[in-house]
C-alpha cells in the first residue's frame, strides 16, 4: 500500500511540474499539457547525445590505452595523457543533461547558460592539461589528481544552486 501512495506522489509531483513548465511556455495551450506528442517533442534530445558522445569518447580513449599502451612507452605516454583527457570530456559530457533539463524553465535560462559554459571551459582546461606531457611527471600528479576532485566538486555548486533557483 506504501508502494502505490509513494508511486501516485511521485506521479503528481511530475505532473505539477509538467504543469508549470507549460505554463510558463506561451507556445503550448493548457489542453495540450497531457498530449504526449506535444510534450515529448518540446524536449531537446542533444543534452543526452552529448553525453553519449562523451561516454564514447572517454572509454575509446581508455581502450585505446589499454590496447596500444604496451607497443612502446612513448605510445603509451601518448595514450594516458588521452585516457586523463577522455575523463574530462565524460566529466563534461555528463553535466549537460542535469543542468539543460533542471534548468529548463525560462527564468533560470541565463543561470544554465552561465553554468554550462563554466564548466565546459573548466573541463577543456583539464583536457588541455593533461596532453601536456610536463604534467605527465610524477611530480605533478597531486596537481593532476587535485584538477580532476576539483572538475568533479565544480559540478555540485550548479546543484547546490538548482535546489534554490
Amino acid at each position: 500500500m506504501k508502494c502505490i501512495a509513494r508511486l501516485q506522489l511521485a506521479y503528481d509531483d511530475i505532473e505539477a511540474k509538467l504543469a508549470i513548465w507549460v505554463l510558463n511556455d506561451p507556445t503550448y495551450h493548457v489542453q495540450d499539457l497531457m498530449n504526449p506528442t506535444v510534450v515529448l517533442n518540446y524536449v531537446s534530445r542533444w543534452p543526452l547525445v552529448v553525453h553519449m558522445l562523451s561516454a564514447c569518447f572517454c572509454l575509446g580513449c581508455s581502450a585505446m590505452y589499454h590496447l596500444l599502451g604496451i607497443k612502446s612507452v612513448a605510445v603509451k605516454q601518448i595514450m594516458s595523457r588521452m585516457d586523463y583527457g577522455g575523463i574530462s570530456v565524460l566529466v563534461a559530457g555528463s553535466c549537460y543533461p542535469p543542468l539543460w533539463y533542471g534548468y529548463g524553465c525560462q527564468p533560470v535560462f541565463w543561470l544554465r547558460n552561465i553554468f554550462l559554459g563554466l564548466m565546459t571551459g573548466a573541463a577543456s582546461f583539464c583536457f588541455i592539461v593533461t596532453l601536456i606531457p610536463k604534467f605527465e611527471e610524477p611530480r605533478f600528479r597531486a596537481v593532476r589528481g587535485y584538477m580532476f576532485i576539483v572538475l568533479g566538486l565544480s559540478f555540485a555548486i550548479p546543484l547546490f544552486a538548482l535546489k534554490f533557483a
